[in-house]
């Protein structure tokens, strides 16, 4: 995926899953992210952080933010593998 000015972008957003029985899950353009409360969004903050301090690590591949029970999402951070 490309970007105006011919650049691509420094990370990629996927689907959760495989689409049409494809091998790789769909790259979407866009995505919202919406949380219920200040403190929500710093904790997810917080998680991001620690993957950055993460990747720092030669050996670090993805972490797993889990909602909790009454948000049970699964969002998914790791290294981009370019092609």
């Amino acid at each position: 995926m490309t970007r105006q000015g011919g650049r691509r972008p420094q990370f990629r957003i996927y689907s959760p899953g495989y689409q049409d029985g494809e091998s790789q899950p769909l790259e979407l353009e866009s995505v919202s992210l919406c949380f219920r409360d200040p403190a929500a969004l710093r904790a997810f903050g917080e998680f991001v952080m620690e993957c950055a301090d993460g990747m720092v690590v030669s050996d670090w591949d993805h972490e797993h933010h889990f909602g909790d029970g009454a948000d049970p999402m699964n969002i998914i951070i790791s290294v981009l593998h370019e092609d």
